[in-house]
């Protein structure tokens, strides 16, 4: 099981994210193997568990997608082609 959280300050320039993966057990196989003359049977175990803190700031302004419909795009890309 993996858990995360992640925050945004300051206008959504500062990230705060956590991250927990398989952070309350470790993880377990155990395999059995049988044949005419033997029986194998294998344990393992794996710690897996790990943790991360990751902190981002974005130093330059955030920028903001356009409200242009696909057509004035278009349009305004021909102008700048011809000019």
């Amino acid at each position: 099981m993996n858990l995360g959280v992640q925050h945004r300050f300051f206008e959504r320039r500062l990230i705060i994210s956590f991250n927990a993966i398989d952070p309350f057990t470790a993880q377990r196989y155990t395999t059995y193997t049988y044949g005419t003359n033997f029986n194998l049977e294998s344990f393992n175990s794996s710690n897996t568990r790990n943790f991360r803190l990751s902190v981002s700031y974005q130093l330059n302004r955030v920028v903001q997608k356009s409200k242009l419909s696909e057509k004035d795009k278009k349009a305004a890309l021909e102008k700048a082609k011809k000019a």
